[in-house]
């Protein structure tokens, strides 16, 4: 039975790592959209076992506040792909535009890929550290420490959902980041996957080589509740808005209702968009609400929650 239950959980990895849409390298035209952008890039937050960790930061070209709240998104693509430079992609680009006219800042982070042994631990640790980079370089930045964000989507997804609600002690980074912790005023995940302990909600149709996945992330049933979102639900977390459509096939529709449930039985503050007819990436035939409504609802919550409490 135990083997049933880890083989279930590596065939959901698969969906991560092989159809994650959003897993694109940088474009000609990612290039032109930067040319219209107040950035710096290649920051370097982190180095490890000789690898460098660069992120981007996105400044508002019109300074609105004394310091500038901002919000750290973290890309997808199956923990194995993907770079910083994603949020530059049709589903995040417009909400990114809203963010930086409204004078808020966004820092996109790389982390540790899934090759050469590394494992989503690291992800996670990674985006730790990332955030908390920021904190420490704040005054070099102009960031507001008091208003943070998190989003992504897919992997990314729960990359930020991990980077807002997991404890810090059992995702233990650079030394000399380990005594900063950060508060989030909101996180925003789209279609994540929030559990990979339950099988009912462990759904996915594509498959990949079990060793394969088995190297991902390891068979200890221990890592998989401490990779689940679902086991830090607590009543005063920051709120969370949830962006899922009803046809995905990759993450099941399931990961995001079943999160839904968790935190209305602890009494935390969830939202949950669902985009009817919508599979992965929110692709598909007359989606409701469309792409450009959920932009603006997630750009709403986001400077809400950012500017507003």
């Amino acid at each position: 039975m135990k083997n049933i239950k880890i083989l279930t959980l590596l065939i959901v990895f698969a969906a991560f790592y092989q159809t994650d849409l959003l897993a694109q390298s940088i474009t000609d035209k990612d290039e032109n959209i930067l040319k219209t952008l107040n950035y710096q890039d290649s920051i370097i937050y982190k180095k490890v076992n000789g690898e460098e960790l660069k992120m981007i930061i996105f400044m508002p070209k019109n300074k609105k506040y004394k310091k500038t709240p901002f919000m750290v998104f973290t890309h997808g693509g199956g923990w194995a792909y993907g770079d910083r430079y994603v949020i530059l992609k049709d589903l995040f680009f417009k909400p990114l535009q809203f963010l930086l006219d409204s004078g808020i800042a966004c820092a996109s982070i790389e982390y540790r890929l899934n090759r050469g042994g590394n494992k989503v631990v690291d992800a996670v640790t990674d985006c730790k550290d990332a955030v908390k980079f920021l904190v420490k370089n704040a005054d070099k930045f102009d960031l507001d420490v008091s208003k943070i964000g998190v989003w992504g989507g897919s992997a990314g997804g729960h990359l930020s959902l991990m980077t807002g609600l997991a404890y810090d002690r059992y995702f233990k980074g650079e030394t000399q980041l380990a005594k900063i912790h950060p508060t989030f005023k909101c996180i925003v995940s789209y279609f994540p996957q929030t559990t990979f302990t339950d099988t009912d909600v462990l759904h996915a149709t594509n498959y990949l080589n079990a060793k394969k996945l088995e190297e991902m992330m390891g068979s200890d049933q221990t890592t998989a509740k401490l990779l689940s979102p679902v086991n830090y639900i607590k009543k005063g977390n920051p709120p969370i808005l949830l962006i899922h459509g009803t046809n995905d096939t990759t993450l099941s529709y399931l990961n995001s209702t079943y999160f839904l449930s968790k935190a209305k039985e602890a009494g935390s503050d969830v939202t949950l968009l669902t985009v009817k007819n919508a599979g992965h990436g929110l692709n598909g035939r007359d989606i409701s609400p469309s792409i450009d409504e959920v932009s603006k609802q997630v750009s709403d919550f986001m400077a809400y929650h950012l500017l507003n409490r």
